[in-house]
């Protein structure tokens, strides 16, 4: 194997994505690139070996296949960010199967073969509903090549999980030192200015991060988060207004308990959207996996 073939970067069709169509010269279509990448590993055999993997009393069709450990090493070696997907092709019945070994390593040999590095080879579990078929519809959400663009978008989700992360720490602290009982009344309306200001600038540039824009494949549970989204930027600036329109000493607003409560919104908001890391190590990356596949039928037995 050596290293994983060169990344294959996912365009959109025309339209897609909210976009428009970008005529090109000569009245031929273009396309726009988003910079998201995977890398695909091709392996190919002369029979594939079929069996079931039996999972938390989930039987799941599998075809086994058998792989060096030291390719698996190299996958962990270049880090979940970066997705790397095996296509397994049957020369007699030329027929294409695959899994993503990232998700294979951390989700399902980490967990049932601890000591899987001590071994010469590795034998792989592939779900035989991750066979690609040429009738697959390409843009269809629910489809292998839908769930190959979620894939190549992974490096910007795990970049935003990062981010909101980081900024929730960032307003935690903010928040403890704005509510701390010493503070002296006179200073309040400013810190509370301060806050508001500080939430505003986090919450502007994690909107401004691409995973928001909406994707005929993308991962259901970011829609969510949009929206909690957009609900904290309104908020925010209706808070921000109101603070600027008080009439009356800043200190006053230490006798609201509505506008205290609605200013640790704003901290709690945040920290929920700081989830989104969290909830995509727990259910986005088993997508196409063996036995804990949230989103696959279980009735396959």
């Amino acid at each position: 194997m050596g290293r994983p073939s060169h990344p294959a970067r996912l365009r959109t069709r025309p339209g897609s994505r909210g976009l428009p169509p970008c005529p090109g010269r000569g009245g031929k279509q273009m396309y726009q690139t988003w910079g998201e990448h995977l890398y695909l590993q091709v392996k190919t055999t002369d029979k594939f070996k079929f069996s079931k993997h039996v999972e938390d009393d989930r039987v799941t069709p599998v075809l086994k296949f058998s792989i060096e450990t030291a390719e698996l090493k190299l996958v962990e070696a270049m880090g979940a960010s970066v997705p790397v997907v095996l296509l397994v092709v049957d020369r007699a019945d030329m027929k294409l199967f695959y899994v993503c070994l990232n998700d294979y390593i951390s989700k399902k040999l980490a967990v049932s073969s601890p000591t899987w590095r001590d071994q010469q080879s590795i034998t792989l579990y592939i779900p035989i509903r991750n066979e690609i078929r040429v009738t697959d519809e390409e843009f269809d959400g629910s489809s292998h090549w839908g769930y190959f663009a979620r894939l190549a978008q992974r490096s910007k989700i795990y970049s935003a999980a990062n981010l909101t992360h980081h900024y929730s720490v960032e307003l935690e602290h903010a928040s403890d030192k704005l509510f701390a009982d010493e503070m002296d009344p006179t200073f309040f309306g400013p810190a509370a200015a301060d806050y508001i200001h500080r939430v505003e600038t986090f919450t502007n540039e994690v909107a401004e991060l691409d995973i928001w824009r909406k994707t005929d494949n993308e991962w259901a549970a970011l829609e969510n988060h949009r929206q909690a989204l957009n609900e904290l930027k309104e908020r925010t600036a209706n808070l921000k207004a109101e603070l600027k329109a008080l009439d009356g000493p800043p200190e006053s607003l230490l006798d609201s308990n509505f506008f205290l409560g609605r200013l640790d919104f704003l901290s709690s908001a945040f920290r929920t959207l700081s989830l989104l890391g969290r909830e995509y190590e727990q259910t986005a990356r088993l997508e196409r996996l063996p036995g804990g596949d949230p989103f696959a039928s279980h009735d396959e037995a």
